[in-house]
């Protein structure tokens, strides 16, 4: 196996959790929209990052952003990285 299949693996891989994430933050997001502030429903694209925007041809977003985006719904800060590694409790 070359390289270059590596990483096509590894993208297609990516690809296929952030199908799966973008879905339910879809999912999730559509369920506590408030319809009068926003019509629209929101789809997998606003939440993808490996997605293409239509005219620049750029990502849309970042993880980071991504992650600010989820948040607003629970009225939380987005949590940082460092945050959200597992810390097991002692006892």
């Amino acid at each position: 196996m070359t390289l270059r299949q590596l990483v096509w693996m590894r993208d297609a891989k990516q690809r296929d959790q952030w199908n799966h994430t973008s879905m339910l933050a879809a999912i999730i997001a559509n369920t506590v929209r408030d319809s009068s502030k926003r019509a629209k429903p929101f789809d997998i694209q606003d939440f993808h990052p490996f997605q293409r925007s239509q005219t620049t041809g750029k990502r849309k977003k970042s993880a980071a952003q991504l992650l600010a985006k989820l948040a607003a719904f629970d009225g939380q800060q987005p949590q940082t990285v460092a945050e959200k590694t597992w810390n097991p409790k002692k006892s």
